[in-house]
């Protein structure tokens, strides 16, 4: 396994433990919630040759439930099980604080960052740190496609040359944002040729990497066709919207601008 996938690897690990420390705090607001609104008592199942008896248990007394009160009986059902739910939840919750310190102050990246700059020269990490990450995917060296005599020409604040406005507006958002991107890097699909996409981007936090692909004349017929060609390829090969890539669309009606950058950046990138 490479180092780059190590990185990848732990930044995934961390991701994933924060979204389930996320999603247990959601589910004990909606348990809770569930709980206050339940009907008094608990439930009691008898099991009987002819058919299931219902009782509720409610001050200290057996009470029992007909069968024509059945939506009584599932909330009894659900009180019960969401109190032994909120139990697990509560348990999960203590342990939480030591997750995220051990997420945050006991990681392979905090070992390396916190060696000194003598010893990180004599060793090989496991993982190393994010910002050496990033300079490697960076420092990759690669062919654009390069342009044609008498092409428009538009720059991005970097300097960087791009073929249309709606290029020129996501570079830029994307150097706000401090978002590390490669234009026009060349990309072999299986069963379809060399590509070119728009942007290869990195979400620094995660080490995702994401192929943005902007397709800019959608109103025109053939240029649609040929791109619906190019993105089923893209399917091919395993691009997936959301999960490694990104596609954005206008047409003459509907231009795309740095603020709709700047929504795609935020969902994906940030």
């Amino acid at each position: 396994m490479s180092p780059d996938n190590k990185y990848l690897n732990e930044q995934r690990l961390k991701e994933e433990l924060f979204e389930l420390c996320e999603t247990y705090e959601g589910w004990i607001d909606a348990v809770e919630q569930r709980l206050n609104n339940a009907p008094e008592g608990s439930l009691i199942v008898s099991p009987s040759n002819r058919a299931i008896q219902y009782y509720r248990w409610h001050d200290k007394e057996k009470e029992y439930i007909p069968a024509g009160q059945m939506e009584l009986v599932k909330a009894l059902a659900q009180k019960g099980y969401d109190q032994k739910a909120l139990a697990v939840l509560k348990r999960w919750q203590t342990r939480e604080k030591r997750i995220k310190r051990w997420v945050e102050e006991d990681s392979l990246e905090t070992l390396y960052l916190k060696l000194s700059p003598d010893r990180k020269s004599l060793i090989v990490p496991l993982v190393g740190s994010a910002q050496e990450f990033v300079e490697e995917w960076l420092a990759e060296e690669y062919e654009g496609l390069g342009f044609q005599e008498n092409e428009p020409e538009f720059y991005a604040v970097d300097g960087t040359r791009v073929r249309s406005k709606s290029e020129r507006d996501t570079v830029d958002e994307l150097i706000e944002f401090s978002v590390p991107y490669k234009y026009e890097k060349p990309l072999q699909l299986k069963g379809f040729g060399v590509v070119h996409p728009d942007f290869c981007v990195l979400n620094r936090r995660t080490g995702q990497e994401f192929v943005w692909e902007h397709f800019g004349m959608m109103d025109d017929r053939s240029y649609a066709v040929d791109n619906i060609r190019k993105l089923e390829a893209y399917h091919y090969n395993g691009f997936f919207e959301g999960v490694n890539f990104i596609s954005t669309w206008e047409t003459r009606r509907t231009p795309f601008g740095r603020r709709d950058a700047r929504r795609v950046s935020e969902q994906y990138l940030l």
